[in-house]
């Protein structure tokens, strides 16, 4: 799947797909910013700044590990420990919307739709 976003004046490309056979399941991005681009790729962050006299650089996180903190807040939000305003329930509503503007797209060959 391939699928071209606009948001105002930021494109935003997304691919995926599924693979059979023995090949596990691997998940990566790759984001340009202004200053640097940043490339997740088996299992590390790797930091690209656009100044080529600098060198890339693997950049350390503390704290929770990737997903700990996110399935911790998940576990509060359901135990009712905690009130969910981090994604309410308008946001869970905006990714069907954004599903099913992709699904009319891929209906028409491609085509641009609107998503509002």
């Amino acid at each position: 799947m391939h699928t071209d976003l606009y948001y105002e004046k930021t494109p935003i490309t997304a691919h995926g797909g599924w693979s059979g056979g023995r090949i596990k399941f691997a998940a990566s991005y790759k984001v340009d910013f202004e200053k640097a681009s940043v490339l997740y790729e088996g299992g590390k962050v790797t930091v690209y700044p656009s100044d080529v006299e600098q060198e890339p650089f693997n950049p350390e996180f503390s704290g929770y590990g990737w997903y700990t903190g996110e399935i911790a807040f998940f576990c509060d939000v359901v135990a009712g420990r905690v009130v969910n305003t981090k994604n309410p329930a308008s946001s869970a509503a905006n990714t069907v919307r954004l599903v099913e503007a992709m699904k009319r797209s891929a209906d028409m060959g491609g085509a641009m739709v609107k998503f509002d």
